[in-house]
């Protein structure tokens, strides 16, 4: 018994599938945290085979993995403290509230370089600094302008509203349609 124990152990048997798993995919979290700042995967996202990530990582399906965690708690409903490790590595819950974060933040380094909010319809986040890595390629121009036409992030927020109202932004900035009363 012990022996065989023993043995296995020394050829680094998986006694709990389950746990190697979780090791897998946390392993996986860190590196696209270490990459992206911020653990809001996107669904269809699958580790790729190349020399950024571990070679025993290639095919997992982590944006499923994420996915499955905010919806059901896949690995985390009897292990509480995994959730705590993912928090450390930016995890996201609220993916609606983190968007928004993003775009504010995004909004505002926009207005340190140009010194307004008219952000053009067109204007896609470039990948390089000042811009924060979690906004690269973002369709800012485009957000903003679901904001001010459709009441995208906002509608029935007024807590959004006034903060958006803080970072200056211009909600009719051509005279067209005005939805800023929107809470």
């Amino acid at each position: 018994g012990l022996v065989r124990w023993h043995q296995l152990e020394s050829m680094g048997f998986v006694w709990e599938a389950r746990d190697a798993e979780w090791d897998r995919v946390l392993g996986a979290c860190a590196v696209y945290s270490r990459y992206h700042g911020h653990l809001n995967v996107p669904r269809a996202f699958e580790v790729p085979l190349d020399d950024a990530w571990p070679r025993h990582l290639a095919g997992l399906k982590l944006g499923i993995a994420i996915n499955n965690m905010r919806a059901n708690k896949s690995f985390l409903s009897r292990h509480p403290h995994r959730l705590l490790e993912l928090e450390r590595l930016g995890f996201v819950q609220d993916t609606r509230a983190f968007a928004f974060d993003v775009v504010c933040e995004t909004l505002a380094t926009f207005k340190q370089i140009y010194n307004h909010t008219r952000v053009p319809q067109r204007f896609v986040v470039p990948t390089c600094e000042p811009w924060h890595p979690s906004s690269w390629n973002l369709p800012l121009g485009r957000r903003v302008f679901m904001i001010r036409t459709r009441g995208d992030f906002v509608r029935g927020l007024s807590e959004r509203i006034d903060r958006l109202d803080q970072l200056g932004f211009e909600w009719n900035p051509n005279r067209g349609r005005l939805l800023k009363d929107l809470s």
